[in-house]
């Protein structure tokens, strides 16, 4: 039977490669690299991932994908959740205190009848009702002068500042893995997670290179400007120019 993480290792050693090797030149986490040679998928963040390193994984040894991709599209069908099926409630249990109170509640509430009615000699007390107040109207009311309140002075609007570059990542079609470094793939990391479908991240400056896993998902505004990214599903390095241009890289 054709194993994917086997292959995967065995090409890997034979080239005399370690796994940080291939993380250098991949730019995919180490951690992903020792799940696919073991094959613990669950570890990926999802299935479109998974085949996506896969086959980025397969041709930097220099191997076919296509049987990997066919293989991995298998076990994935195979791996079915399996259906959680909720306990049956408990029982509940009746009081029978509450009963017993009602009773008892009825019984005072007689008692107490059959007493006011012999106090009262058999008829109802007639009680005053009660008068609502009444004030009178004035006719005229007396208007009090009113304060002449002194001039506003015009308040001019504050001046308003020019918003800077910046550049805003949604994920507007589906969940996107993103890494972010400046100016090139060997600079800081500003981000590295994946950006969950309807969310954006911005930054505050323009010269950054950007590894994305799900280019067809992402949209990319400079300024407010959109930039269309080269249609293609397989990920992508692209940098951002600090003028504001976009290019592969």
């Amino acid at each position: 039977m054709f194993r994917i993480g086997q292959s995967l290792q065995d090409a890997r050693i034979a080239r005399g490669l370690e796994l940080a090797d291939v993380e250098q030149r991949t730019l995919i986490r180490r951690k992903y690299l020792g799940a696919l040679e073991a094959e613990r998928f669950d570890v990926l963040p999802g299935d479109a991932y998974a085949r996506a390193f896969v086959r980025e994984y397969a041709e930097f040894l220099g191997l076919d994908p296509q049987p990997f991709l066919d293989q991995l599209a298998v076990q994935q069908d195979e791996a079915e959740p399996i259906p959680f099926t909720p306990p049956p409630p408990l029982p509940r249990r009746r009081s029978s205190v509450r009963p017993l109170l009602v009773l008892a509640a009825l019984a005072v509430a007689a008692t107490v009848g059959v007493l006011a009615w012999k106090v009262g000699g058999g008829s109802s007390p007639h009680l005053p009702l009660a008068q609502p107040e009444t004030h009178p109207v004035p006719t005229q009311a007396a208007a009090a002068p009113r304060k002449r309140s002194a001039p506003r002075q015009a308040v001019p609007p504050p001046a308003s500042t020019p918003a800077g570059p910046h550049l805003l990542l949604t994920a507007a079609r589906g969940p996107v893995w993103l890494l972010v470094r400046v100016r090139s793939r060997q600079g800081e990391t500003l981000y590295e997670d994946i950006l969950r479908r309807g969310h954006s991240i911005r930054f505050g400056r323009r010269d950054l290179w950007i590894r994305i896993g799900a280019p067809p998902s992402l949209d990319i505004r400079v300024d407010g400007r959109r930039i269309t990214l080269p249609p293609s599903s397989r990920p992508q390095n692209v940098v951002v120019a600090a003028q504001g241009g976009l290019r592969q890289a």
